[in-house]
Order: C-alpha cells, then structure tokens, then sequence
C-alpha cells in the first residue's frame, strides 16, 4: 500500500529531475538549424536564444527534453515552433546527450523567424493553423521554457521572458 501511494504521490507532484533557474544569455540570428534536427525546413533564419541554467540538464536521469515558446500573454494562438535545447557548441547537438553525461548548463534554443502556430490534433486527425508569426514585427514579449518528459507527468521549468525589442535586434529589424 505505501508504494501505490509512493507512487500516485510522485505522479502527482511531477517527480522528474529539478531542471534548475534559467536565465538569457544573448541572442544572435543564424541562417540554418543545427545538422542534428533532422528534416527538411527552409525558414528565413532563426533567431538562437543561449540561455544559463544552475541545473545541469544532461544528467543521468534527465531522458528527453524539449523547448517551447509562446507569446507572453498565454493564448495557443500564440505557440510558436522551438527547436532545442542543444548544446552550445560549435557543432550543436540534441540534448540531453546521450554518449557523454558532462554537465552541461548552457543550452541554445533556435527559434524561426516567421512560421505557422499550430492547433491541437482535431478528430480527423488533421492539426489545423491557427495563426503565424513574424518575429520582424512581433510587439509581443516571448515566454521560453524547457519541459522534461518520461514522468508520469512532465517536468517544465519556469518560464523565462525574451523582450521582443532583444528579438528584433537579433535579426536586425528596425525597433518600434
């Protein structure tokens, strides 16, 4: 009995890995995603977030982990496409690593300049767009967390805001 409430306690409390205080280092524009994200986008750049975490999220216990991003304000039509976390290294690579268990507390995040929010998977089985978004004349802060799953609920760090004017230098267009 003390393990099946052991057990419903962890579920319900997110048992996963602490993922630790994150904090933006800097943001630069970059052309093209990492050669580890496998797939065939052709976006018009990326704006990359390096950000800083007192966790280190390539431990042993830490088993997929994945970046999202949204306006600040919440809305889903306000997702936004994120591709990370990666290393921050010249040749990046999916994280938590899977060879080499380094510490690692330093991450990227690639965020596409413009792109399609997508909706939740209807009944037919078609995800439908329901909005986009152009970081070039984007008004709105931008919310970034990373969520760790293979818990019987996921893990998600606090969320950390990106100023849209910091997002907009990034790429070179012009502030408001």
């Amino acid at each position: 009995m003390r393990i099946i409430v052991a057990i419903l306690a962890c579920a319900l409390a997110s048992c996963g890995p602490n993922l630790g205080t994150h904090r933006l280092v800097s943001a630069r524009s970059a052309s093209e995603l990492p050669a580890a994200v496998s797939h065939s986008r052709h976006d018009p750049g990326y704006v990359v977030l390096t950000f800083d975490t007192n966790a280190d999220i390539n431990a042993d216990n830490i088993n997929a982990l994945y970046a999202e991003a949204r306006a600040c304000d919440g809305s889903d039509a306000g997702r936004m496409t994120a591709f990370g976390p990666f290393t921050d290294t010249v040749a990046p690579q999916d994280l938590p690593l899977r060879g080499d268990r380094a510490a690692v507390s330093r991450y990227l995040v690639y965020l596409p300049v413009t792109g399609e929010v997508w909706g939740d998977r209807g009944k037919d089985g078609k995800t439908p767009v329901i909005g986009t978004f152009d970081l070039a004349t984007n008004t709105q802060d931008i919310c970034f967390n990373l969520e760790h799953t293979g818990y019987p609920a996921a893990t998600r760090t606090g969320m950390v805001r990106v100023a849209a004017l910091v997002l907009k230098r990034a790429i070179g267009a012009p502030a408001p």
